[in-house]
């Protein structure tokens, strides 16, 4: 290659580089532009999915702690129910709490005269959450015309899974075997109390009373109450039809 030699050759190369140069850098600036968009739009792109990706594990880990406070407290209600709640032989609740009262009675050493059972109490429904602002279901929603037909999903979340059972107990005792019959009976079940009590004094003994109570229990609604409870928190977990696995 031959060097310039002239001036006017030495200029003409100059500005020939020059040219050179601004061609390409022009054609590197205006080659690389689109490039460099595309790859910050990727870049933003994958930030966005890997947001969407920490949001969907932060949704996981609530469900997966709600999970586990569910299941905890369903060991819970089983564990206190299979403990206090009594459950009928025969279909008849009265041979139970026969039972149990005059193993109470013993303890405290008084003679348990009589059991009868008295009028159950319902404990009061409890009415399915709502959000703020809605409105009351229609009759028509609530089952069936006229409020009639098969309860809603709602309506059955909202009923009262316990009642209270009532059993009129008569025994003569003196005031010290009352109170140590009455803290067996509340520490032994703690979901069980006393109604009422009305002691009378006798002409034949001066430290015996003739005591009449009323002892409450807590127990299903239905007999076969746990059952269907623990049936309901299965279908609860099970995922919806239709619902990606």
């Amino acid at each position: 290659m031959k060097l310039p030699k002239t001036k006017e050759q030495i200029q003409i190369a100059v500005l020939a580089a020059m040219i050179g140069g601004g061609a390409l850098f022009a054609g590197l600036r205006f080659g690389l532009n689109p490039l460099l968009k595309n790859i910050k739009k990727t870049r933003n792109q994958l930030n966005s999915v890997q947001g969407e990706i920490d949001k969907y594990k932060q949704t996981l880990k609530a469900a997966a702690q709600i999970e586990g406070q569910n299941t905890q407290a369903t060991n819970e209600i089983v564990a206190i129910s299979k403990a206090h709640i009594p459950e009928p032989m025969f279909d008849n609740y009265e041979i139970v709490i026969r039972e149990l009262v005059k193993k109470y009675g013993k303890a405290a050493g008084i003679v348990i005269e009589n059991v009868a059972q008295t009028d159950p109490r319902d404990l009061p429904a409890r009415a399915p959450a709502r959000a703020a602002g809605d409105r009351a279901a229609p009759p028509a929603a609530r089952g069936g015309r006229g409020g009639r037909g098969a309860p809603t999903s709602a309506a059955r979340a909202g009923a009262p899974k316990f009642r209270l059972y009532r059993a009129s107990v008569q025994t003569r005792c003196s005031y010290a075997q009352l109170k140590k019959f009455i803290r067996l009976v509340e520490e032994e079940n703690p979901y069980m109390s006393v109604s009422s009590i009305t002691a009378a004094g006798q002409a034949t003994g001066f430290h015996q009373h003739r005591v009449d109570l009323i002892l409450a229990w807590t127990i299903w609604v239905r007999q076969n109450g746990l059952a269907e409870f623990l049936s309901e928190q299965e279908k609860t977990g099970e995922p919806s039809e239709g619902a990606s696995p």
